[in-house]
């Protein structure tokens, strides 16, 4: 699918281009007006399925060696085959009752990895409002929520997820950006994971050279003292043990700190850079009550993102955090929808809250 923005000065002259460039089976995903420097801007996301001849014809001469006349036999028993994988796992799934625009949005979604039960209802609630958005029906299934709305309230926050996700460097990026925009705050860095050490040297050694606070979470008299000292920090970002693959989190907090527990808001961590199935296993064992978002890391690494629509509609969660890209500075934004459409549709990332005004 071929996704583009344009600009201009009003609705019809965006429009214009759009039909000109794309032609009349152009998708409207998103409208909102804007402002650029200081001039009212009208800004369209519309896209179109790509051309199957100029899509492969890139592709098929390295692909395709000198003599292998059964390519596209092999090609053609290959979506055949796929297509009737697909009628059986949807069987209620029928993309003829769809509007051409909003059928491409959904095989494009299935190409980008959305699950088959999240499509089903994708594809119930498109053929139930033919005339709206695509994006905005999206919107009901990926709610986002700005790190700003649990950092104005919470001064505890726990990161939970699997070992190798990315939570300690993801902790060391929130704490670092906090820094950034105020100098003076006190923030503290807590490491509850016993298991292995690594997380806790990584989080002690940026500690020591950033100004940060750090604190070892190693017993219930630790939990309890966190608790009693609060007062004196900003924020606290807790480093919570990835587990062993028969534990769960709620029943690692009900073992190790309960009465801790009600004062913390946790985060769930995730890489795309998992299977869809291994995504939803670390859902069902990470999540704990009043899980308040998911955070998505290592963005930069992903071929698709289906999976965070899959998570969000299985879990429930909005997601707060994205982060993406080498180190620690400039790879951490807030997520918005816009940026996610953005990469999901166009496999673009969002610029890092580092590099955009306000």
């Amino acid at each position: 699918m071929h996704v583009k923005t344009y600009q201009g000065k009003n609705t019809s002259e965006v429009m214009a281009r759009i039909k000109k460039e794309l032609g009349s089976e152009a998708i409207i995903l998103n409208t909102q007006n804007t402002t650029v420097d200081g001039v009212p801007c009208c800004e369209i996301m519309a896209a179109r399925e790509s051309n199957p001849p100029q899509a492969t014809s890139g592709l098929l001469p390295e692909c395709d060696p000198v003599g292998f006349s059964g390519w596209q036999t092999m090609m053609q028993e290959w979506a055949e085959l796929r297509e009737q994988c697909l009628a059986v796992l949807k069987p209620g799934l029928h993309l003829d009752q769809l509007p051409s625009k909003q059928r491409q949005v959904v095989q494009y979604l299935e190409k980008e990895g959305v699950s088959s039960h999240c499509l089903l209802r994708i594809w119930k609630r498109l053929r139930e409002n033919p005339d709206s958005s695509p994006l905005h029906i999206l919107g009901d299934f990926l709610q986002t929520h700005t790190w700003s709305r649990y950092d104005s309230g919470e001064k505890i926050h726990a990161l939970a997820g699997p070992y190798g996700c990315g939570k300690t460097s993801t902790i060391l990026r929130v704490a670092l950006a906090m820094k950034r925009q105020n100098p003076s705050a006190e923030i503290c860095l807590a490491n509850a994971d016993n298991y292995h050490g690594k997380s806790r040297l990584f989080l002690k050694h940026y500690a020591d050279i950033s100004g940060l606070s750090y604190r070892d979470l190693q017993s219930d008299r630790d939990w309890k003292s966190l608790l009693v000292e609060q007062r004196k920090y900003d924020k606290v970002l807790i480093d919570l043990p990835g587990l062993e693959s028969r534990d769960t989190m709620a029943d690692w907090i009900a073992a190790e700190c309960p009465q801790v527990a009600p004062r913390i808001s946790f985060h769930l961590v995730l890489s795309p850079l998992f299977s869809s199935a291994q995504q939803d296993a670390f859902v069902r064992r990470f999540h704990v009550p009043d899980m308040a978002s998911i955070i998505w890391t290592k963005l930069d690494e992903a071929c698709s993102y289906g999976d965070l629509i899959n998570q969000s509609f299985t879990s429930g969660l909005p997601v707060s955090l994205l982060s993406f890209g080498p180190g620690l500075r400039n790879t951490l934004a807030t997520a918005r929808q816009t940026d996610i459409w953005r990469m999901i549709f166009k496999h673009q990332l969002p610029l890092p809250d580092s590099s955009k005004t306000t």
